[in-house]
């Protein structure tokens, strides 16, 4: 008896923490900034955390290895773009999956907070107006698919167009949450789509060949 108690305290415990919310925060100005929230922990995604250098370790000239080109990732290489078309870059990404692989998962998710304020800036007007027509249609499809198939409680959007300065300039404070169980479903889910999208695939170049 004392076992099943056990096992039903365990199991009570696990099902709470599934209920806990996790916590993503987002920040713009120049570079980005992204922390992930759980509980008492918080793991910083970008910029990362420098890590002590250790002293290099003298090898003969015949021993030493050329490094190997470490490949990135699309998210890597939009979180290194500064500037405004790397934000950009990364809404049009964001639009894309909240409409297509993961909208049941996005349909979990609460916003709390998005602030979003962009100065398209060019001392051209005939540019700046060209750049100002740009911006406007992807932020508005990207933030309009996504703000479809969440939850928002909050958010603030302002384009604004300006032909005295060179720079366009962007900020970004967005904070949302998810219950940790929706957020292993729809992970789940979602690989086990892909799964069956490559099997399906497999099976029709089996049949054309």
């Amino acid at each position: 008896m004392i076992a099943v108690w056990i096992v039903a305290g365990i199991l009570l415990a696990l099902f709470l923490l599934l209920l806990c919310p996790v916590t993503i925060v987002v920040g713009f100005q120049k570079e980005f900034t992204i922390k992930i929230r759980y509980l008492f922990f918080t793991y910083q995604v970008a910029p990362p955390k420098e890590k002590p250098k250790k002293e290099a370790k003298e090898f003969p000239e015949s021993e030493k290895k050329e490094p190997e080109e470490h490949k990135k990732s699309k998210f890597q290489e939009i979180l290194e773009e500064k500037g405004i078309s790397g934000l950009l870059k990364l809404l049009r990404q964001v639009g894309e999956v909240a409409t297509r692989t993961a909208r049941r998962l996005f349909s979990h998710l609460v916003v709390t907070r998005l602030h979003l304020e962009i100065l398209v800036a060019d001392e051209d007007a005939a540019q700046a107006a060209v750049n100002y027509g740009y911006v406007c249609g992807i932020v508005c499809t990207a933030l309009s698919a996504f703000l479809h198939n969440c939850i928002c409680k909050r958010y603030h959007v302002q384009i604004t167009p300006d032909f005295d300065q060179k720079e366009s300039s962007a900020v970004l404070d967005f904070q949302a949450h998810i219950r940790l169980l929706f957020l292993i479903s729809g992970v789940l889910g979602a690989l086990m789509h892909l799964v069956q999208l490559q099997k399906e695939g497999g099976q029709a170049v089996q049949s054309i060949s």
